[in-house]
């Protein structure tokens, strides 16, 4: 849907018509487009509600950004739903926030943010459309959600690798799923220059090696 929002308002339309007195307050940006539509949807706010927060919190302000991903009408709308999401949302948003690889399934993903029953939680998550699931039960964010999440989170690396590094040692067979996992393990290791993960990395990775061989 987002390649033809840009048409669709040149020609005076919208690929988001629930939304679409928020458009210009969103700067045309179709993902934020996209989240407002699903905060609207779900009737956890009305447009008008929605867009006197935004107006009240700045959107229209001008401001320095700090990188293509810093976007503040994608700010404001995780700051909507971040003090309205329940604490099982916000452990998983955290725990994508900071993953390197490029997505996590649901076993990973319940381990990590510590939370037992994931499907509420996702659920509020997917309803505002605020993750993401390129591959059937695994989860990602959009890189301006990702940075918007990472500024109120915290990561664990030592964790996640110490999950991931783990896992592939177990279970070889899941190199090709986790692969981006395994590389950004390896980054870990080489950036905090630990020895004990970097000879754990180097055996896995010839074990992993060798069953590919």
């Amino acid at each position: 849907i987002f390649p033809v929002t840009a048409p669709l308002v040149t020609s005076g339309e919208s690929a988001f018509p629930r939304v679409a007195a928020l458009t210009r307050l969103l700067r045309w940006n179709p993902l934020a487009l996209d989240i407002a539509d699903g905060i609207v949807a779900s009737r956890a706010a009305s447009v008008k509600a929605l867009g006197e927060f935004l107006s009240g919190a700045g959107v229209t302000r001008v401001r320095a950004l700090e990188h293509e991903d810093d976007l503040p009408e994608i700010a404001l709308l995780v700051d909507w739903a971040w003090s309205r999401l329940s604490v099982a949302a916000r452990r998983i948003l955290g725990v994508l926030a900071h993953m390197e690889g490029d997505h996590m399934d649901t076993v990973s993903l319940g381990r990590l943010a510590r939370v037992a029953k994931l499907g509420p939680a996702l659920t509020e998550l997917e309803r505002w459309h605020l993750v993401q699931q390129p591959l059937k039960e695994r989860y990602t964010l959009h890189a301006v959600v990702r940075h918007a999440v990472a500024r109120r989170t915290k990561p664990n690396a030592d964790r996640v690798f110490s999950h991931y590094v783990t896992m592939l040692e177990r279970h070889p067979e899941r190199l090709e799923l986790e692969q981006s996992h395994l590389f950004a393990a390896m980054e870990h290791a080489y950036q905090k220059s630990d020895m004990n993960a970097l000879l754990r990395i180097e055996a896995l990775a010839r074990r992993l090696n060798d069953a590919v061989g």
